[in-house]
């Protein structure tokens, strides 16, 4: 999903195989978040080698159209585009593997993790 946040607010990341179930709380400032994967719209990503780099991945940006596109990009293109990422100011990035494994990074808070 996506939202546009304003303030302090604590955002929930919903789990990739489990309904209704959060695997992750992050802390953003302001901008846009975005979570793109398969779990709630199904198989509606293409890769070019046929399968997705990543189960999950959530963007913050500033604006909601970036951290949408840039959350898709991640769940096609996987670990190559994570340095650009965190290159990018006011950007932060949380993956979830195919393995299930969580990682993060760039302009990001963490505030919980299951």
């Amino acid at each position: 999903g996506d939202v546009w946040v304003r303030g302090e607010p604590q955002e929930g990341v919903a789990h990739p195989s489990v309904r209704g179930a959060l695997v992750a709380l992050l802390r953003v400032n302001a901008g846009g978040v975005a979570t793109s994967g398969t779990s709630e719209r199904g198989e509606h990503l293409r890769a070019p080698e046929g399968r997705l780099a990543l189960a999950q991945a959530t963007v913050c940006a500033p604006v909601l159209w970036l951290a949408d596109g840039l959350a898709t990009a991640l769940v096609v293109a996987g670990d190559e585009l994570i340095p650009v990422l965190t290159a990018l100011p006011e950007v932060g990035w949380f993956v979830i593997d195919r393995d299930g494994r969580r990682r993060w990074g760039g302009a990001i808070e963490v505030v919980y993790s299951a």
